[in-house]
């Protein structure tokens, strides 16, 4: 990325700030002046492995890096003179980022910082002094952050990896093997679940850890969280990182800290893959599986060049037309490797019929393959309950919504509601 920053240069002079991987996995930032070429570039900042640089921002009173450092998003504010002072998140999980700041010459930059259990706070931090002003900050009814706690453990893979799970509950909710949990996980692109993510949490998740229920967030390999050599470490060949990662996160959970016949794992579109895999590889592990519009059709999609996404998604699962590719996809596309039908823990799939991302045939294909794998055809072992094992149900969206669950406000509540109540049923909870 290029960010003008007219009188930033040594000599006072024009230029750009360079965020760039030339040579440098998590990034490094150099220095262009005007009018120069690539080889007149002025190292500036140079990679550091326990940091993935994403942005730089340029004002008259200095600059902001944006970046991740021990799986949170901070910030570096570096005055005219080249003083540094960090922002980090002050709890498990959470995130500062830049607000919306339009005016170049202003003294100060507005920060938001938020995280699982605190709405977005909005703070004006001085860059020509040590001063901090709070704007804003946001409020939920009828919920107490003070209430909840969250906490960031770290899961040892024995191969140098250690992957991080945030746990968010309420205070009195205990971590001694006996409280239910949902699992979440995405895992891809180099994307972070960080409180930001595609779901309101503020709307749905304290309804869960009112009734006592620990929500978790994995971060496997495959994601952003710890930077580009964690995605690099879960993509392509490496694929099965992301999915042994986030079994080993509900093993550790179940290790003491929550109760292992309890835990319900969910994810969406590639956390849907995710899913997938895991129904597939740890049938045993789930007392449900919540699969949300799934990419389970591997094979078939990736071979399709003619779907808008396709060709570009080559460089993140591999071209299933080159035989060594075709091979690591086929060991994990969940529609190619049904787990045994007596061993299957209850599964909820969504789809979306307008959802042009997932097409809406791919959980579709999925869950008849399951049904039709079963002699009682995905009914479960008691027809009369939504979450007995075998159980194989497809929630369709047919009208207005798409890849993100259906349209409006309302909709979107009693759809998050449908998966709770699911949920919560599964885990043995009274809904």
């Amino acid at each position: 990325s290029l960010e003008h920053a007219p009188g930033h240069g040594p000599d006072g002079g024009d230029g750009f700030y360079v965020v760039t991987n030339l040579d440098a996995v998590e990034f490094r930032i150099a220095w262009a002046p005007a009018g120069e070429v690539l080889g007149e570039w002025q190292p500036l900042v140079a990679e550091v492995a326990s940091e993935r640089i994403h942005d730089v921002d340029a004002f008259e009173h200095g600059h902001v890096v944006s970046l991740r450092r021990d799986g949170a998003a901070c910030l570096r504010l570096v005055d005219r003179s080249g003083v540094a002072r960090d922002l980090a998140p002050r709890e498990a999980g959470g995130m500062v980022q830049l607000g919306r700041n339009d005016e170049w010459s202003a003294s100060f930059v507005t920060v938001v910082e938020e995280s699982f259990i605190t709405p977005e706070v909005y703070s004006d931090i001085s860059l020509v002094d040590d001063s901090v002003r709070e704007r804003h900050r946001e409020h939920v009814v009828g919920v107490d952050p003070t209430d909840y706690v969250s906490e960031r453990h770290l899961v040892d893979r024995g191969d140098g990896a250690q992957v991080p799970v945030i746990t968010v509950r309420r205070a009195s909710t205990p971590l001694d093997g006996t409280a239910p949990v949902m699992l979440y996980g995405y895992g891809s692109y180099e994307v972070s679940c960080d409180p930001d993510w595609g779901i309101d949490w503020w709307r749905t998740i304290p309804s869960l850890l009112d009734r006592g229920v620990v929500f978790a967030v994995g971060h496997p390999r495959g994601g952003g969280e710890l930077g580009r050599r964690w995605w690099l470490d879960g993509h392509l060949g490496s694929k099965a990182n992301t999915f042994d990662d986030q079994a080993a996160v509900a093993d550790f959970l179940a290790d003491g800290l929550v109760d292992g016949r309890r835990i319900v794992s969910r994810g969406a579109s590639a956390g849907g893959l995710l899913q997938g895999a895991l129904y597939g590889r740890r049938p045993d592990r789930w007392a449900g599986v919540v699969a949300e519009v799934p990419f389970v059709d591997v094979i078939t999609t990736m071979s399709d060049g003619s779907l808008p996404l396709t060709a570009q998604e080559w460089l993140e699962w591999g071209d299933p037309r080159r035989p060594d590719e075709h091979a690591w996809l086929l060991g994990y596309s969940p529609l190619d490797n049904r787990p045994p039908v007596e061993a299957r823990p209850p599964l909820l799939v969504t789809g979306a019929v307008n959802d042009p991302r997932v097409m809406v045939r791919e959980p579709a294909k999925w869950v008849a393959a399951l049904r039709d794998d079963d002699p009682e055809q995905g009914v479960g072992t008691d027809p009369t309950s939504p979450v007995s094992p075998r159980t194989v149900l497809f929630r369709c969206e047919t009208g207005a919504g798409s890849h993100g669950g259906p349209s409006g406000r309302f909709a979107e509540l009693g759809y998050e509601a449908d998966i709770a109540a699911w949920s919560l049923t599964a885990m043995g909870v009274e809904v």
